[in-house]
């Protein structure tokens, strides 16, 4: 198999990452990661693989883990399409608030490598969009923290009064991005 092709984020240690898509009569066979991958970015080893199914509308996010749990992500879209949006909450970091967006869908199976530091979110522009996380920290309630949607730099083409979104209320009464202090966490 040929190996990964990954195309640097405007965001420092963010990515992408595409392989080769492999099918013939029966369908299609694809790789998601390899250790080389795994390797050439520091990340040991996968602790946890997790899949978020939505309808169209949802917005989830902007959610971080804790500095202590060093948490690198690999998010790929397995099903449906969606907005793929990070932000850098590393304050010592070049790319300090600064956002990055891709276009996910199940057909081109993109992988977007979030490092330790960067928050995630995603609006779903199709019902049944599947969302497979791959993640080097074992999760922890107490170290699941997030800053709020609408305050970040990115402009999501709605506002937070959109009738049509489907937000939790835990996501709704985050910090905002520049209230939050991830290297003290």
């Amino acid at each position: 198999m040929e190996e990964a092709s990954f195309i640097a984020s405007t965001i420092e240690g963010a990515g992408i990452v595409t392989y080769p898509h492999f099918w013939d009569e029966r369908g299609t066979f694809d790789r998601l990661l390899n250790n080389s991958l795994l390797s050439s970015m520091n990340v040991e080893h996968i602790v946890d693989c997790y899949i978020s199914r939505s309808k169209k509308n949802v917005l989830r996010g902007m959610h971080i883990m804790a500095t202590e749990a060093q948490e690198y992500k690999f998010v790929t879209c397995t099903g449906g399409a969606a907005i793929d949006v990070i932000v850098d909450l590393r304050k010592g970091s070049s790319t300090y608030l600064k956002t990055a967006s891709y276009e996910l869908n199940g057909d081109e199976l993109k992988t977007v490598c979030i490092p330790p530091g960067v928050a995630h979110g995603f609006v779903t522009l199709q019902d049944r969009t599947e969302l497979l996380y791959h993640s080097t920290a074992r999760y922890k309630k107490e170290n699941d923290l997030g800053v709020l949607w609408s305050s970040i730099d990115f402009d999501w083409g709605f506002d937070e009064d959109c009738k049509d979104l489907i937000i939790s209320e835990r996501d709704k009464r985050l910090p905002k991005s520049r209230e939050f202090n991830y290297d003290a966490r």
